[in-house]
């Protein structure tokens, strides 16, 4: 499984992470993603839906994955396999698998572990650490980290350092080859696409980018794509660091959720605030259709068929919208179906929801996850037609979570009482929240 990384010039608590299709990833070892959707052999594995694995025909909890926090949605990583929080799950087998990275800073030491979490070496590195990860990487044999704005490369096997090169260097990314790193600098100053070989260290270019351009950095094995979710504008550029094509209409997504960019084979699918386009390798617009039909705040999910046809989830992330589903001939750019999933009938926009779509066989599974509760509906991959559905509370779905009614404004009161004041000076309605939800 490969992946469509999202890194920029934003706070620490930005870094991001989008999927690619398999055929399009690079043979890089970049971390580990779900890859495009593949069909799902075993049809009567359980979905997960927040912590919990529910049967796909009845909406019984089969059984409910420990030491998960609340509100944790979870995210289709494969067929029956879900990534919960720092935990992807094969419903089908009982297989669980902690998603250790492998390569990390810590305290004063670049660490690289083995896939089940065991420490192969440690090595000291002394300085001060980006602010911006990810600050560390593996590619074609070398573990890059960033400390005091430099790039330090050690051989993947010994721990030896190997080379090092100025920076700066912040949300360090590879493609394999190639390390990526952007240069933010100040407001005033040129900003730059930097790529170093991974294997010496030595520059391979240096893109330039506007005056205040700030972007996040989506790449998959074609394209480089930089997306500033504070403008209209985008950049697409190759794996030499040439400019394709710009675009000039905000994506849906932002950098708390994945923008709106699906390839598809040398091309480009975005979403748009006003289409939805493929672009060719040359920005030519293949086709365009009306923008999708959540557009603020938005969430999208992209799933691939094998017959060249795309199915697409659009949604608020704010919001009890329910979940658009659009089955799209990807070729010809029309539209086979498309429905409307309702939501739970939520009055109000203080909100956190999250959703995903699972092909399996004949059938989608729409699933929507939210501070409000949680459901999911079958729809019939040919006709779009609804043929299940089943409504669950948070206290069906989630651990530690009182009532269907909880909103997201109890939810935040809490995280800022727990971080910010002690309990006992929390307001009341905090403190009783916090007392239901110990138990």
């Amino acid at each position: 499984m490969a992946a469509l990384l999202i890194f920029g010039c934003h706070g620490a608590e930005d870094a991001k992470r989008v999927t690619i299709p398999q055929s399009l990833a690079s043979s890089a070892s970049a971390s580990g993603m779900p890859a495009s959707i593949l069909p799902t052999p075993h049809l009567d594995a359980p979905l997960v839906i927040n912590a919990s694995l529910v049967s796909p025909e009845d909406g019984h909890v089969v059984s409910t994955l420990p030491k998960v926090p609340p509100y944790t949605f979870a995210t289709h990583a494969g067929p029956h396999k879900y990534r919960v929080g720092d935990t992807i799950v094969d419903t089908w087998s009982g297989a669980q698998q902690t998603n250790t990275p492998l390569v990390a800073l810590e305290g004063d030491s670049v660490v690289r572990r083995e896939p089940n979490g065991t420490i192969r070496w440690k090595s000291v590195l002394h300085g001060v650490h980006s602010v911006r990860p990810p600050d560390a990487v593996l590619a074609e044999g070398r573990v890059i980290a960033v400390v005091d704005d430099k790039l330090y490369a050690f051989d993947d096997v010994t721990g030896a350092r190997v080379w090092q090169a100025p920076g700066p260097a912040d949300r360090i990314t590879s493609d394999g080859p190639l390390v990526f790193s952007t240069d933010c600098g100040v407001h005033t100053t040129p900003r730059w696409l930097v790529a170093h070989n991974a294997v010496d260290g030595k520059e391979a270019f240096r893109s330039p980018l506007p005056i205040e351009f700030d972007p996040f950095v989506a790449l998959d094995a074609q394209r480089i794509v930089l997306v500033d979710d504070g403008r209209e504008t985008s950049i697409v550029l190759d794996h030499s660091g040439k400019k394709l094509f710009d675009l000039h209409e905000a994506l849906l997504g932002d950098h708390t959720h994945d923008f709106a960019i699906h390839p598809a084979g040398h091309d480009l699918i975005v979403a748009t605030t006003k289409h939805l386009t493929r672009f060719d390798a040359t920005g030519v617009s293949r086709w365009q259709l009306p923008a999708l039909h959540e557009t603020f705040v938005a969430g999208t999910d992209f799933v691939d068929l094998d017959n060249g046809d795309l199915l697409i989830a659009n949604w608020g992330a704010i919001s009890d919208s329910g979940v658009w589903v659009t089955r799209v001939r990807a070729n010809a750019g029309t539209i086979a179906w498309e429905v409307h999933v309702p939501g739970l009938g939520v009055p109000h926009s203080e909100y956190m929801h999250s959703a995903y779509i699972e092909v399996r066989g004949d059938a989608v599974y729409v699933v929507s996850q939210a501070v409000g509760g949680a459901f999911f509906e079958r729809l019939s991959l040919t006709t779009g037609k609804s043929t299940l559905r089943h409504q669950m509370c948070m206290r069906c779905t989630s651990p530690r979570s009182r009532r269907s009614e909880l909103t997201w404004r109890d939810y935040v009161r809490v995280r800022f009482t727990r971080a910010q004041r002690p309990a006992r000076a929390a307001a009341p309605s905090a403190r009783r929240f916090l007392a239901r939800a110990r138990r």
